[in-house]
C-alpha cells in the first residue's frame, strides 16, 4: 500500500492509476534506472533504455485501444524528431545509392525513446518531478565514480571517468547541473521550497563542480544564455524578476571567472588562441580552439562537395586530403576530424548526410526550443 500512495502523490500527476501490472511496474523501474548511473557506471544508459523501450512497446501495444496514438497531443511532431535522423539517413543512403546499417544503430537512441514517451503519456508518470530526484543522484555518484571509484589518469589532471573523456564527461555534468538550476527557478516561481530544491541546488552545484575539473569548456558560454531563457519563460509577466535573476547571474558567473584559476585560465586561452589564429591565411595551429575552427572550415568543404546526400559514414575519405585543405590545416587536423568527427553534431550531420541532416539537427533542436518556451 505504501509503494502504491508513494506512485499515486508522487510520481503520477494526480491520476489514481496505481493498479500497474508486472511488466508496467518494471518498464517504470528501468525508466527510473536509466539517468541514475550515466556519470558511472558503463553502457548503462544504453543497457536500460533499450530494455524499457522494449517493455514500453509491450505495454503500448497492450493497451493500444486506450492510448489511440493518433490522439496523442503533438504525437506528429514528436514521430517526426524521434525519427528525423532516420530519415536523414534513408533519404541520404538512397540518394548515394550506399546502404548500410550502422548509421542506423547509431542514431537509435531517437527511435527508442518514442515508445518510451507513449508510456510515459499512457500512464501519466510525473517524469519531471522524477528528474527533481534522479539527476541530483546522478551527479553524486558520478562524482564517486570520478574521485573514488573508477577515476581515469589518461587526462592528466582533468577529472574524468575511466570510460569517458573529459570533455562529453564535463558537458553532460553541466547539463544536468542547468537542469537542476533551471528546476530551482520554477520553484521561485511557484515559492514552493522543500527538500528537493535543496537536493536540486547541490546537484546544479555539482554540476557545473565536475565540469570545471574536468577541464572541458563545453557548455561555458551557453550558461548565461540557458539561465536568462529559463528566467525569461518563468518570469516573462513580471519583467523585474527576470531582470534581477539574471543580473544575479551574471555577477556569479563573473565572479567564477576571477576566482577560479581553472575557469580564468581556460577563458582567457580562448580568446588567446582566437587572436592567434591564422584568419587571412596560413597554417592553422593544432590547439584546443585552433583545431574547432579548423574543424568547422573542413566540414564546410566538404559538405560544399556533396551538399544534397551527403558522404555518409566515412565517404569524404576521398577528398580528407584535398589541395583545398593543405594550405591551412595540419594532417593530424584532418585525421582528427575524420576519426573522431567534428565536435559539432551541426557540421557532422552536415557532412554525413548532406541537407537532410542539417535538417534533422534542426527538427531535433528548434522543436525543443519552441516546445520549452510555449509552455
Amino acid at each position: 500500500m505504501k509503494i502504491k500512495f508513494l506512485l499515486d502523490h508522487f510520481f503520477l500527476n494526480g491520476v489514481a492509476r496505481i493498479n500497474f501490472s508486472l511488466v508496467e511496474r518494471l518498464t517504470i523501474l528501468f525508466l527510473l534506472l536509466t539517468p541514475i548511473f550515466f556519470l558511472s557506471v558503463n553502457h548503462w544508459v544504453v543497457t536500460n533504455s533499450v530494455i524499457a523501450s522494449f517493455l514500453a512497446l509491450i505495454v503500448v501495444f497492450h493497451h493500444k485501444k486506450n492510448i489511440q496514438i493518433l490522439r496523442v497531443p503533438g504525437i506528429l511532431l514528436i514521430f517526426i524528431i524521434c525519427f528525423s535522423y532516420t530519415f536523414a539517413i534513408f533519404i541520404s543512403q538512397l540518394g548515394r545509392l550506399d546502404f548500410g546499417y550502422k548509421a542506423y544503430l547509431d542514431q537509435s537512441r531517437w527511435i527508442i525513446g518514442f515508445p518510451i514517451y507513449l508510456f510515459v503519456y499512457w500512464s501519466r508518470l510525473n517524469f519531471a518531478r522524477l528528474l527533481d530526484i534522479i539527476l541530483p543522484l546522478c551527479l553524486i555518484f558520478g562524482y564517486v565514480s570520478s574521485t573514488y571509484i573508477i577515476p581515469s589518469s589518461a587526462w592528466g589532471d582533468r577529472s574524468t571517468i575511466s570510460f569517458m573523456d573529459p570533455l562529453a564527461f564535463g558537458f553532460f555534468s553541466l547539463s544536468l547541473g542547468m537542469i537542476c538550476f533551471s528546476s530551482i527557478v520554477y520553484d521561485a516561481k511557484s515559492g514552493k521550497f522543500d527538500i528537493l530544491s535543496i537536493l536540486k541546488f547541490f546537484g546544479g552545484f555539482l554540476g557545473v563542480y565536475l565540469s570545471i575539473r574536468s577541464g572541458s569548456r563545453s557548455g561555458w558560454f551557453a550558461v548565461p544564455v540557458v539561465l536568462m531563457i529559463v528566467m525569461y519563460s518563468a518570469f516573462k509577466p513580471r519583467a523585474f524578476n527576470t531582470l534581477f535573476l539574471t543580473i544575479i547571474s551574471f555577477f556569479l558567473i563573473l565572479g567564477i571567472y576571477f576566482q577560479v584559476d581553472i575557469v580564468h585560465g581556460r577563458i582567457n586561452q580562448i580568446f588567446q588562441e582566437l587572436r592567434e589564429y591564422p584568419w587571412s591565411g596560413g597554417m592553422a595551429p593544432d590547439g584546443s580552439v585552433g583545431l574547432r575552427i579548423t574543424f568547422y572550415r573542413l566540414g564546410f568543404f566538404y559538405f560544399s562537395e556533396s551538399p544534397i546526400f551527403g558522404w555518409g559514414q566515412k565517404g569524404y575519405e576521398t577528398i580528407k586530403n584535398s589541395p583545398e585543405l593543405l594550405s591551412f590545416s595540419s594532417q593530424h587536423a584532418r585525421d582528427f576530424a575524420f576519426n573522431a568527427l567534428f565536435h559539432s553534431e551541426w557540421t557532422t550531420q552536415a557532412v554525413r548526410y548532406g541537407s537532410f541532416g542539417l535538417a534533422a539537427v534542426g527538427a531535433v533542436f528548434f522543436y525543443s526550443i519552441i516546445d520549452f518556451l510555449k509552455k
